[in-house]
């Protein structure tokens, strides 16, 4: 679990910083910033609903000490995936050129 730490909290940084710093800045950035804090509530919400999930489904099982550490490596693994997808699609689809939302 530390190692996995170790490589995924890094990851999970570079892609936050990396997701603000590609922002588009030709674009109105009241929208840039309304579509940013969107995507991360939104990720941090699937991330918070998919740990309950997981917590739900190892409940009765023999492995239910199991479910922080799945739910925690589960996050840092899709947060990053997440913010990657998502800045792809705000700079090549929905801000295009500094055109504003499509």
């Amino acid at each position: 679990m530390i190692i996995v730490l170790i490589v995924l909290l890094p990851i999970l940084v570079l892609s936050l910083w990396w997701f603000y710093k590609l922002s588009p800045r030709d674009a109105e950035q009241r929208l840039v910033r309304l579509y940013n804090t969107a995507v991360l509530v939104g990720g941090v919400l699937i991330c918070a609903g998919l740990t309950l999930r997981i917590q739900a489904m190892m409940a009765d099982t023999s492995d239910r000490a199991w479910w922080p550490v799945l739910s925690a490596i589960f996050s840092l693994l899709f947060l990053p995936l997440w913010l990657a997808v998502c800045g792809v699609v705000r700079n090549l689809l929905v801000f295009r050129s500094g055109q504003g939302p499509r």
